[in-house]
């Protein structure tokens, strides 16, 4: 089944906020010819307590220093936990959630002046067999949110491959032994490029967190056994190539370039607040069969 870009039903069912550390807000959410509930909690745990914002002096349209970390949400759809949501709530809903075999994906409709979370909103789904496949050929919201950064971070599969065989020796030494799940952080600096700054405008830096916030969700599902932790730890907008790599439409001299200047910013200790174990590069530069893909160290 293809997917579909239309306007959803939005009911801002309930909004308690119960302390200043447990807030719920509740969406009924009507599109696909069925009623999605997500429930939601703040949910700021993708971003690292001094995490930090970097902006060339010349950027385009530069990211705002503003806190967004109120905007962000997390929770569950009609109380599946097998289900995932994550969206901020800032001018409108936008982000993603999962549920029953389908990714759906959710923005404010363009030039909806209004961000009342009652106004126009698109949704556009495809199904989660396509998590495994070429993330470009997707269609449906252009410049969305979607999952492929998550993609992009397959790297860290071998921390999920190392905990199974973990689980396997276990179970043949002893077998009434439980395997304890060990939580594991990776602290991420993610970066976006001028062709970014220009695109997304004093927008850019809440895009790019949002597109952070689902990509850490997806990466504390529970059908990945041992959660990994995405945790961003600093922004960087660069717009000087003397300042920043070359970016250009060739991706793997771009990788090349992005991964040396990284390096050499990257702190030599890892108890520094500042310190990354990755770091990610948002970029439109990068054309053909790695369009709107991200480059990841």
């Amino acid at each position: 089944m293809g997917n579909c870009e239309f306007n959803a039903e939005l009911d801002h069912v309930k909004n308690n906020l119960v302390s200043a550390e447990d807030n719920t807000v509740v969406f009924k959410i009507s599109a696909f010819e069925q009623d999605f509930v997500l429930e939601l909690q703040s949910d700021t745990s993708f971003i690292a307590p001094a995490f930090s914002t970097h902006t060339d002096a010349t950027a385009h349209n530069s990211a705002h220093t503003e806190d967004l970390s109120r905007c962000f949400y997390a929770g569950e759809v009609n109380s599946d936990p097998y289900s995932y949501a994550a969206l901020s709530l800032c001018k409108g809903l936008q982000g993603a959630f999962g549920y029953d075999g389908w990714e759906y994906f959710i923005k404010p409709a363009l030039n909806d002046t209004d961000w009342d979370s009652v106004h126009a909103h698109l949704i556009s789904r495809r199904s989660n067999a396509n998590l495994s496949g070429n993330s470009a050929s997707r269609c449906g919201v252009d410049s969305g949110v979607t999952p492929a950064l998550a993609q992009s971070l397959a790297k860290f599969k071998h921390l999920r491959e190392q905990h199974m065989n973990n689980v396997t020796m276990s179970v043949l030494k002893n077998r009434s032994k439980r395997f304890v799940s060990i939580p594991r952080y990776v602290e991420t600096l993610v970066v976006a490029d001028e062709s970014m700054a220009k695109f997304h405008g004093d927008d850019l830096k809440h895009y790019v967190l949002t597109l952070m916030s689902v990509a850490a969700k997806l990466y504390k599902h529970p059908t990945i056994l041992n959660s990994i932790n995405i945790v961003v730890v600093k922004f960087m907008v660069i717009n000087e190539e003397e300042k920043g790599p070359k970016v250009s439409g060739n991706a793997a001299m771009t990788l090349r370039n992005f991964c040396t200047w990284q390096k050499k910013l990257n702190k030599n200790s890892d108890k520094h607040a500042e310190y990354w174990d990755t770091a990610i590069l948002f970029t439109k530069e990068v054309r053909g069969q790695y369009e709107n893909q991200r480059i990841l160290k």
